[in-house]
């Protein structure tokens, strides 16, 4: 369940619900990934396992048909979050990429359907294998600026905002499977990239190891006893100069680990 003030947003079956009431006041469909709303205004996009995010207003969620369609991915998505001013937000996706969106240049659900539909997808699995080759770019790729440099693979890695009070919202940052947190500047230079695999081998007391050929399933197998660390998920302090990532590691995964990482302006973090 998503929360805005006055409304949650239930997964899977894309119900939207009046928190204050417990009534159901629409249900659409929707296939489970994520649902990002903008809390400012009546619209949400959900994340799908298909290249395309769908934007939906509330006030009109009646039939399948979205306000608009975000197209630019290639592979299916693993996260979406908002600016939450109601114009912006990003994705990531198994491309190996994230994509800043501008809602007011989404394609009109009416355009999307006469645009000739293009499968970019490769034949790859994002659980056990790494993305084969370089993505190619979508023709009618509608975003404002595409970031790369982070690895989407073995799990959906989140992506975010910085905050508002301490940065001005002016970086994106993303965890990696590579257990790297990548920090961009909107203008899609590196920022800073902090390196969780360091940290997590300094406290276990062990050498830093190479990663071996294939992931296996979920990252197992191929992984052995590399201990490798994914960066699931990272959090920035709306307040403090302080991140937080949570990540998994061990040679079957079964371990997990929450670090604490600074951050300083100036230097662009440590």
């Amino acid at each position: 369940m998503i929360r805005t003030s006055r409304f949650g947003v239930c997964h899977w079956v894309g119900h939207v619900s009046r928190l204050w009431s417990a009534t159901l006041t629409v249900s659409f469909r929707t296939r489970f990934c994520d649902l990002c709303p903008n809390t400012s205004t009546s619209l949400f996009t959900d994340a799908l396992p298909i290249p395309v995010p769908h934007c939906r207003d509330r006030r009109s969620l009646r039939g399948d048909v979205p306000a608009g369609v975000l197209v630019g991915h290639t592979e299916g998505l693993t996260y979406v979050a908002s600016k939450g001013d109601g114009r912006y937000c990003i994705s990531n996706g198994k491309d190996q990429s994230m994509k800043l969106w501008d809602l007011r240049r989404m394609t009109s659900h009416k355009d999307f359907e006469q645009i000739e539909r293009l499968d970019l997808r490769k034949d790859w699995d994002y659980r056990t294998s790494n993305y084969p080759g370089d993505a190619p770019a979508h023709p009618n790729d509608c975003s404002v600026m595409t970031y790369r440099g982070h690895n989407v693979v073995r799990t959906l890695i989140r992506c975010h905002f910085s905050p508002q009070h301490s940065t001005g919202q002016r970086y994106l940052y993303t965890g990696c499977a590579d257990g790297k947190i990548h920090i961009y500047s909107l203008d899609g230079t590196v920022r800073q990239v902090l390196d969780a695999q360091k940290a997590v081998d300094n406290i276990c007391g062990r050498p830093r190891r190479q990663r071996t050929s294939g992931l296996g399933y979920y990252g197992y197998s191929g992984y052995g006893e590399s201990d490798i660390t994914c960066v699931r998920d990272v959090s920035w302090h709306p307040h403090l100069p302080i991140i937080m990532s949570t990540s998994w590691s061990g040679a079957r995964k079964h371990a997990g680990i929450i670090l604490r990482h600074g951050w300083e302006e100036e230097a662009g973090g440590a």
